[in-house]
């Protein structure tokens, strides 16, 4: 967790060991979203909010409210197909079958409940035609992912345990206005989770309750922009970059301007031969600490003339310039 925190960019998620892509059909030409919308058994929760954000969005929505299991299966074949599949309700990962097998279920309404293995069929041709992203705003939703991952859905988000009505509404309105602007889904779901911690004195670990459920081989979803969204992120990616460009160029004028003024400086030091003393003392230093011993340590440069007592016994004390010269 310490290391995912540093990438601000990055989400969690799950996937199974062996996805493969879905089997593409003929899917619809639009330039909007299209959400199909499932609302089930609300007994004891507010979905309603659920709906209004859905059908605010710039998008061809479509929703049911507690439908029979025919007419849901019915509109998963629709042959324009979807974008996007979301279920608000009721639902467990630890309902039990007649055999005592602890199975996912989806309560439909109040004498329906219903796995995902109900609408294998219709799930898959929905997939098929172009549905990319579910998201089941509703308790429990881990065994939905597990139920849903041999369908091969591109992406899904389910919440890890039971979610208050607080926590739901608020991440779907957090994640449809930040990944309706163009933003990334893997950042959308980031930033909507994270916009949950501001709930945790009520709700502990809120912002751990959504997870997304991806199939690797498949691109995740795009949200299509308008005409007005793409003008107004190329002004502000363009605001972005003029000024990145205005930063480096004050740092390049800044630097051009600092070496200028250090070289002048070392000149001016250099011509007045400031620094002259403090190098010849140091010079001689280093030249009287070498060893005695070593073979260098007369410079091939330096000329040695040796005046012994027999030459001042033969030529005089002081010696003359004129001797010393013809010597040199």
């Amino acid at each position: 967790l310490r290391c995912f925190v540093q990438y601000s960019m990055a989400e969690v998620a799950l996937s199974a060991a062996d996805d493969e892509r879905a089997t593409p059909l003929p899917s619809r030409v639009s330039t909007k979203m299209s959400i199909f919308v499932v609302l089930g058994h609300s007994d004891g929760i507010d979905i309603h909010a659920d709906r209004i954000l859905l059908e605010s969005m710039d998008a061809e929505t479509v929703v049911l409210t507690e439908p029979e299991r025919s007419e849901l299966d019915r509109w998963l074949w629709d042959q324009t197909g979807w974008d996007i599949l979301f279920f608000a309700g009721h639902s467990t990962s630890q309902a039990v079958d007649e055999s005592g097998k602890i199975i996912e279920q989806l309560f439909l309404n109040p004498q329906e409940q219903l796995s995902i293995s109900h609408l294998r069929y219709a799930l898959k041709a929905s997939i098929n035609r172009g549905l990319k992203l579910a998201i089941f705003n509703s308790c429990d939703g881990l065994g939905l992912a597990r139920a849903l991952g041999d369908l091969n859905l591109p992406q899904l988000i389910v919440m890890r345990e039971p979610v208050t009505d607080r926590v739901a509404h608020a991440f779907l309105q957090n994640f449809l206005q930040v990944f309706s602007n163009g933003e990334t889904f893997y950042t959308a779901v980031r930033y909507a989770r994270e916009q949950l911690q501001g709930l945790e004195s009520r709700s502990p670990c809120a912002s751990w309750l959504p997870v997304i459920y991806q199939n690797p081989a498949e691109a995740p979803l795009v949200w299509p922009q308008s005409p007005k969204q793409r003008r107004r992120r190329k002004v502000s990616a363009h605001s972005r970059g003029n000024r990145s460009t205005s930063a480096k160029t004050t740092t390049l004028r800044d630097l051009l301007l600092t070496s200028v003024v250090i070289t002048f400086l070392i000149m001016i030091v250099r011509v007045l031969g400031v620094l002259q003393p403090l190098e010849l003392s140091a010079y001689d230093s280093l030249m009287v600490a070498r060893p005695a011993e070593w073979e260098a340590a007369i410079d091939e440069r330096l000329l040695v003339v040796e005046i012994t007592e027999d030459d001042t016994d033969e030529y005089g004390y002081p010696i003359r310039d004129g001797t010393l010269a013809l010597a040199l």
